[in-house]
């Protein structure tokens, strides 16, 4: 009884357990999110965690964070299964298509049935079909800062017939958390720009100091010779004054 009251008469089980709002499902995991993302560790094992976290708050087989680089490719790829020692420009994990309209429109994309879809080769296809063939669905998101799109966050996920997914309210969710690892993104970034703004004024100082060479011995004597010109002109002079009282 703690979990459910049976109706004896229509002999159907009731449950007590509320019903839990997407909202509040949404709410939890950026709050969760928010506190990985917001920890002091490095970017990408961040990342990697967010993708491990995002898959307890919705349905999802894959997740993927690319950041880009200067070239506007990408730089980083992260997934659940990240590591130091695994590469993180492997994209093979990517569709490149899907990935560079989300990023020139920078608006999300939404794919229902990824085999159908012109954006998505056969070869990713293929790497991501299940055994009974089943329906893979796709949504991306741009990653932003204040001023450009410095990424995506994608996810995959199964089609059976079984779930009735809400796309809108997933795209608001990864949105969210897109959000927050453009906030992120962009703090890293401004602090390795400030790291390397002081190391290379620290070598320029470091240069400029080799460049003036100390005093040598040589470069000391005219100095001393000068005094010593001085101490006898001075010893001379008494001299001429003492002679002169001495002949008064």
């Amino acid at each position: 009884m703690a979990h459910g009251l049976t109706n004896l008469a229509l002999g159907e089980s009731v449950s007590l357990r509320p019903k839990i709002s997407l909202s509040e499902i949404a709410l939890s995991g950026v709050y969760e999110i928010s506190k990985i993302i917001t920890s002091a560790t490095r970017l990408e094992a961040a990342l990697a965690s967010v993708v491990n976290v995002l898959s307890s708050f919705m349905q999802m087989r894959h997740g993927v964070i690319a950041l880009l680089g200067d070239d506007e490719t990408p730089e980083i790829v992260v997934d659940a299964g990240w590591n130091e020692h695994v590469a993180t420009r492997d994209r093979g994990r990517l569709p490149e298509k899907a990935v560079d309209q989300i990023v020139a429109t920078a608006m999300p994309l939404v794919v229902q049935d990824i085999a159908a879809h012109p954006l998505f080769d056969p070869a990713y296809v293929a790497a991501l079909k299940t055994d009974d063939r089943s329906i893979i669905s796709f949504i991306g998101v741009p990653i932003r800062t204040a001023t450009t799109v410095v990424g995506t966050l994608t996810i995959d996920r199964v089609w059976d017939g079984h779930f009735d997914f809400r796309f809108d309210a997933d795209v608001r969710f990864l949105t969210m958390v897109a959000n927050l690892i453009g906030q992120t993104v962009e703090l890293h970034r401004f602090i390795a720009r400030d790291r390397n703004q002081l190391i290379a004024v620290s070598h320029r100082l470091q240069k400029e100091l080799a460049a003036i060479k100390p005093p040598t011995g040589k470069e000391r004597l005219p100095q001393t010779s000068f005094l010593a010109c001085r101490y006898g002109t001075a010893r001379s002079f008494t001299r001429m004054c003492l002679c002169g009282r001495a002949s008064a």
